[in-house]
């Protein structure tokens, strides 16, 4: 399927969902990997659910291998993108990420240098999972109980500096 046929395609199927009202929920579209859009309007859709198993940054083919080129696609034809998402998940799992946590902040408890974060869901971060409390960056056990299993943004700036440092002694 080439570009253009992408674009009808998809002005097609968010033509033929249904629109929200007070009463009944609009029709939704789920896009594996990338997340379930609803219509919320006449010309309007609402990404509600983000799904966190997408192509990587430089291996796209298709529109439909990002949220940020269907929402260009939205403004290009007229319709309007919006964000209100509730929850994120893998293949596998739901995102853990604690509301009354949100802004809590931890380091690497081996000192590699690592931050981790826990960050609202947002479309266009990375998340990691600290299963076990094993540091991403160092793949040592190196958050506490409290971290275990959280999805978190990781901040890898101070153990990229810590690394550099080493290399030049």
């Amino acid at each position: 399927m080439d570009w253009q046929d992408e674009v009808e395609w998809c002005l097609r199927l968010w033509s033929s969902l249904r629109v929200r009202t007070e009463d009944i929920p609009g029709g939704e579209w789920t896009l594996e990997g990338i997340g379930m859009y609803e219509r919320t309007g006449t010309q309007q859709m609402t990404l509600k659910e983000i799904h966190i198993d997408r192509a990587e940054k430089g291996e796209e083919s298709s529109l439909f291998d990002h949220h940020d080129y269907l929402a260009t696609l939205a403004g290009e034809i007229g319709w309007e993108m919006l964000l209100d998402v509730k929850k994120a998940k893998t293949h596998t799992e739901e995102f853990m990420i604690p509301e009354e946590r949100i802004g809590d902040v931890t380091i690497c408890s081996k000192k590699c240098g690592t931050v981790a974060r826990i960050e609202p869901i947002t479309v266009d971060q990375q998340y990691y999972k600290l299963t076990g409390g094993m540091c991403p960056v160092c793949g040592e056990k190196g958050f506490t109980k409290d971290w275990h299993d959280l999805h978190v943004v990781i901040d890898d700036r101070g153990a990229a500096l810590r690394s550099m440092k080493q290399e030049e002694e």
